[in-house]
């Protein structure tokens, strides 16, 4: 499947960021152009863009991560922060920062995670990790900040990647210079490097994604090779 100029049954563009099911089946797929989404019960195909004059669209196309915060509810990681898709209005809304400098939540999110809490885990590009609470109903703007980790405060770099729960809700951080985990019972930021003595360590300090399978275990994608 791939993009076919004047075809509205196929992708928006060719470079995918990010692919996701929700709870009722439907394809959501995060591309340089757009969200795409597939209900392949309907058949339907349908493009979502940003539009600079509809308030109610994407605040911007390049596009990275989604989670299904609440039934229906997709919230959606873009260049320039998070939106969110409303399934009864068709419609989207964003947050709209007025602080200077970073919060995470407007910056470039590339990993989205709903802990067991039902906190929100926001990986961003160079800004770090940012962790929000959200009350119901859900309103971006009523976000509230809980932790922000970066470099100074022990995440392994300030590019997140990935993110991943574990079965004892651990939170697994693929970063672009080594791996974190935040220990749940201690709330400590642990940090695991490759180490060329040492032919147990992960493989390479580029994490770009993170698996956990059936049986509970996790997977860790890297620049150089696969770790289990």
């Amino acid at each position: 499947m791939q993009n076919i100029r004047g075809n509205e049954s196929s992708l928006s563009n060719n470079n995918i960021g990010a692919i996701y099911e929700d709870q009722s089946g439907i394809i959501w797929i995060a591309t340089d152009l757009g969200v795409n989404k597939i209900d392949r019960n309907a058949y339907k195909f349908i493009h979502y863009q940003y539009e600079q004059y509809n308030p109610n669209s994407l605040n911007n196309s390049v596009t990275w991560a989604f989670n299904e915060y609440l039934p229906g509810i997709i919230l959606i990681g873009t260049d320039s922060g998070l939106n969110m898709y409303q399934p009864k209005t068709g419609k989207f809304s964003y947050y709209k920062s007025y602080k200077s400098g970073s919060d995470g939540i407007s910056s470039t999110i590339k990993a989205l995670l709903k802990d067991d809490k039902g906190n929100l885990w926001i990986a961003t590009d160079k800004s770090g990790l940012y962790v929000y609470s959200l009350s119901a109903p859900v309103n971006l703007q009523n976000a509230k900040l809980l932790l922000h980790y970066d470099v100074k405060n022990g995440l392994c770099d300030n590019t997140v990647w990935c993110l991943q729960m574990d079965e004892f809700g651990n939170i697994w951080i693929g970063t672009n210079n080594g791996l974190n985990v935040f220990d749940k019972k201690t709330k400590i930021l642990k940090s695991y490097k490759h180490n060329p003595f040492n032919p147990f360590s992960i493989s390479n300090d580029i994490i770009n994604t993170i698996y956990q399978d059936a049986q509970a275990d996790l997977w860790f994608g890297t620049y150089d090779g696969l770790n289990y």
